[in-house]
Order: C-alpha cells, then structure tokens, then sequence
C-alpha cells in the first residue's frame, strides 16, 4: 500500500486509485467535501493523539436503522461486525458488499445475501451463484430463514459469520 496525498491535502492508497477518490467524488457532486470534514482525534496502536480527517458524507446521515448484524467468529476479519439494513445486504469481496469480507484471493466473489423482509419481519439467507454457502454446517441451495445465532460458513467455512437479529416478529422498534 502506498499512501498519498493529493494537492487539497486528502490521503488516499495510489495501487488502489489512480487520482484521488474525495477530489473526484467533489468533482462528480460539484460540492466540496472539505466543508465537512472535521478534525477527529483518534487512539491508533503505536501511535497516540494523531489527528485524522473524518469526512462526513451526505449519505451517512441518511444511514438506514440497524435491523440486525453478521459478526465473524472465525476468519481474518474475526471480531468485525456488520450491521444489516431493511432489504438486501449481500455479503462478498466485490466492492459493492454490504459486508465487504477479506479477499484471500484474487477473484471477487458474491457469496450470499442477507435480507430483511421489513413487512413481515423476518430474515432471509439467499445463496448467491459464485461459491459456496453453508446455513448451520448445510449446504445452502435454497432461501432460508435465519434465526438469532445461526451461522453462514462461507466458501470452505474458512469465515464464519453469526447472524443476531435487532429487528423480530415480537419486536418492532422502526
């Protein structure tokens, strides 16, 4: 990874693009992001009291409540979380993912999807068609429903996600 610095000051990865993302996403919009970025403090491993930009996109305050959340249990992301929205939540290592996993290799996968049936208030696991999804230690051909601690084995169940529900038949907050 190779970080720069463009000329109005934003750090970005050069090998993952070619301009920078924030003076191009400022171009596209015709706004400019620096108005709303602010200074953040943040404690980093090694480091104490570097200060960070925090950018504060227009879509963050239009973020959708939380209906549940995917956490890894086991893999290299073990201990993230994932929150899941109203809707379709795909999980894969294209950049589109809702829960974007590691990508241990090249290719781009979409494994599954999450969705979250906000009339009937419940949760679905659909399979995707790129790999290999186990629902509970099952191969999932089929949408399922999912249930507070189940749990997604994706690929050779390298990464296991554990699905708990926010959102439930007997609990309605949105």
């Amino acid at each position: 990874m190779a970080i720069r610095q463009c000329a109005n000051h934003h750090f970005y990865d050069d090998e993952k693009f070619e301009v920078c993302p924030v003076c191009l996403l400022e171009q596209q919009q015709g706004t400019s992001v620096e108005d709303e970025t602010m200074g953040y403090t943040v404690p980093l491993e090694d480091e104490d009291d570097v200060t960070r930009g925090l950018c504060l996109l227009e879509s963050d305050s239009l973020a959708k409540p939380v209906a549940g959340w995917l956490v890894c249990v086991r893999g290299p992301e073990q201990g993230r979380d994932w929150r899941l929205q109203e809707g379709r939540n795909d999980v894969g290592t294209t950049v589109d993912a809702d829960v974007h996993l590691a990508e241990k290799d090249a290719q781009k996968h979409r494994y599954c999807s999450v969705i979250y049936d906000g009339k009937h208030r419940e949760f679905l696991v659909v399979p995707g068609r790129d790999a290999l999804v186990y629902h509970n230690g099952v191969l999932l051909t089929q949408p399922e429903p999912l249930q507070d601690g189940d749990v997604l084995g994706i690929g050779d169940e390298e990464v296991l996600l554990c699905f708990q529900s926010f959102c439930k038949k007997e609990k309605i907050y949105w």
